[in-house]
């Protein structure tokens, strides 16, 4: 088996990857699904909540 190297172009790499951000925005998020702030606030909730019945 042949051993074979692969030369790449740091710089244009970089172009093309700052090219493929995507932001997400809270209007992004399917119906039905919540986000990650609203989950953090219920579940905390759901905490407090079992720890108050122990």
């Amino acid at each position: 088996m042949r051993n074979s190297i692969q030369t790449m172009d740091v710089m244009s790499m970089k172009t093309k990857a700052a090219g493929h951000k995507e932001t997400k925005k809270v209007t992004d998020i399917p119906e039905g699904y919540i986000t990650s702030e609203e989950f953090a606030d219920i579940f905390e909730q759901k905490l407090l909540a079992a720890y108050e019945n122990l």
